[in-house]
């Protein structure tokens, strides 16, 4: 059975910038929890190492759509079974609604 997380945050910056630290993949373990590892294989696939339920687990992703500014989405290749979609939306000069909405299927 699939679940749908769906989150938002606004931060104090703007698209671009927003954009462009989202887009840093391997920086993921700095501010994402349980997020251990994740290497870019190239400009469409990236490995994670994460942790889950206490184990280790590792997926392939591919990156199925890429706008910047916009959105980037994303599937599994193999491993943990999930899927996602990330948006970024202008508020201000300053200010950028980060929306994500990930889909998987817990074990």
């Amino acid at each position: 059975m699939t679940q749908t997380i769906e989150q938002s945050i606004e931060v104090q910056a703007p698209i671009r910038q927003t954009y462009d630290q989202w887009t840093q993949f391997e920086e993921f373990p700095r501010f994402m929890e349980g997020v251990d590892r994740i290497d870019q294989l190239d400009d469409r696939r990236l490995h994670w190492v994460a942790s889950v339920g206490g184990e280790t687990a590792e997926w392939d992703a591919e990156i199925t759509e890429q706008r910047p500014e916009e959105r980037v989405a994303w599937r599994n290749l193999d491993g943990k079974d999930n899927a996602g979609v990330v948006t970024f939306h202008r508020i201000s000069d300053d200010t950028t609604r980060v929306m994500v909405q990930l889909d998987w299927a817990p074990e």
